[in-house]
């Protein structure tokens, strides 16, 4: 269900052997032949993260939490160094699924550290400001669409809502 049960820390070291692109993750992912041959230790391992991202995505999403999928940029140089385009960056399902390991990886440390009281700084969303929240609505309503929450209370508004709103508009320009 995409619930962690069991964490352990330990103190590590990572020796890289080789360098896996999130591009040849990808083609992993797709079942490229050359990059299946090359890796074929890495095509079930592969399977398995892409179908625990995909509970992982559905765990955080029944939790409310937001995912704006915003388009990333990649800055291309010429020989020089100097910048000649400015392009979006594709985010493939091999992106994602390092995210949401990022993203549990995270939690699980930071649970961790609150159970063995080590001082840590945390990042904090503050509840947004009911006055603005309308000023955001209104301006929504010029394009059809609104903030729902229950009885218009923008004081009681939660994640959930946001993420409604932006299902809404996913597709949309």
């Amino acid at each position: 269900n995409g619930k962690v049960i069991h964490f352990e820390m330990h103190k590590s070291v990572i020796n890289s052997k080789e360098r896996m692109t999130y591009k040849n993750f990808q083609k992993i992912l797709n079942g490229d032949k050359e990059m299946c041959l090359r890796y074929p230790h890495l095509i079930e391992i592969a399977k398995n993260m892409e179908t625990l991202s995909d509970i992982l995505s559905k765990s955080r999403d029944r939790r409310g939490e937001l995912d704006f999928d915003l388009p990333e940029t990649q800055i291309i140089l010429d020989e020089n160094n100097e910048v000649i385009d400015i392009q979006a960056y594709p985010i493939e399902k091999s992106n994602q699924l390092i995210e949401s390991f990022m993203v549990v990886t995270n939690e699980a440390v930071a649970e961790f550290m609150g159970e063995v009281k080590i001082p840590a700084i945390y990042r904090v969303h503050n509840i947004p400001d009911p006055e603005r929240i309308a000023s955001f609505n209104r301006f929504l309503g010029q394009y059809g669409l609104a903030i729902k929450c229950a009885g218009n209370d923008f004081a009681e508004i939660t994640p959930k809502d946001f993420q409604k709103l932006l299902k809404e508009i996913e597709d949309k320009e």
